[in-house]
């Protein structure tokens, strides 16, 4: 379909455009399932992440994959539901102060806590000791 009125169109002449209003197609049959990898494929797989590994506090979560020797808890904050945490980390580097990085933690049915969400919080120049007795703003939400 072209547009009718080309006088106040701001689209180029010929510009095709597809009708809203138009059912989705349901003539296509749906798609199969993606084959299993071969045996010798399937051997070179990083192994299965299910379950998920649960940790006693939702620090040890958070700081599950960070090196330990460089990585510090800034802050941990437990959501008033009590599903939920938010873990600021800083990581030390060298030169540049702490890179921070933001988590959020999810209690599971059985107790145990698993890291659901990170993002990086950029750098600071700030002393630890700074960091924690006055934390940065929060910038990530449960999603729990």
């Amino acid at each position: 379909m072209t547009h009718a009125n080309t006088a106040n169109c701001p689209y180029p002449r010929g510009s095709i455009f597809l009708p809203l209003d138009a059912p989705p197609s349901r003539s296509a049959p749906p798609r199969p399932a993606p084959p299993a990898p071969s045996p010798l494929v399937a051997a070179h797989l990083p192994p299965d992440t299910h379950p998920v590994t649960r940790f006693p506090t939702p620090e040890q979560a958070a700081l599950h994959t960070m090196p330990e020797a460089y990585c510090h808890v800034v802050e941990c904050t437990l959501d008033p539901d009590g599903k939920s945490a938010y873990v600021l980390l800083a990581t030390e580097v060298t030169g540049v102060g702490y890179y921070l990085d933001q988590n959020v933690c999810c209690r599971e049915a059985d107790g145990g806590w698993r890291n659901d969400a990170s993002a990086g919080g950029g750098f600071t120049d700030r002393t630890l000791e700074d960091l924690r007795a006055d934390p940065p703003e929060r910038g990530l939400w449960s999603t729990c």
